[in-house]
């Protein structure tokens, strides 16, 4: 239930509970992308685009207190970015500051970052 973890501050109450519902989620061996120009691709990338616009209103709501970002679902394996979905790395810059890395202790795999404060405004999904 999303009001647990709002009511005790580890993430915003939301109904995105998985990376790959989020516009520019990589593929990773729970999620496949579908064929370009396909029905399924068209029907992911509306439901990405309303999870993305979702989570961003989540964040803006109840904001988050720290945000877990594991790398191999967060982005692709080329990418200089924390995470390849538009806006998250602009949020991380504007609400939050990067804590320590963590994972097993011989393979960090995932960045945690604590959100002292709210992001100034509302972030959308669409990259600059």
């Amino acid at each position: 239930r999303p009001g647990f973890y709002a009511y005790n501050g580890l993430i915003p109450a939301s109904d995105v509970l998985y990376p790959w519902a989020l516009l520019g989620a990589p593929q990773n061996p729970l999620f496949t992308l579908a064929p370009p120009g396909s029905v399924r691709a068209h029907g992911l990338a509306w439901a990405q685009q309303q999870a993305t616009a979702n989570l961003f209103a989540d964040f803006h709501q109840t904001p988050p207190r720290y945000i877990l970002v594991v790398r191999n679902m967060a982005r692709a394996a080329d990418s200089k970015r924390v995470s390849d979905v538009p806006g998250f790395d602009e949020y991380l810059q504007e609400a939050c500051v990067y804590v320590k890395e963590v994972g097993a202790s011989d393979k960090k795999d995932a960045s945690l970052y604590q959100c002292t404060k709210p992001a100034g405004r509302q972030l959308s999904s669409a990259r600059d």
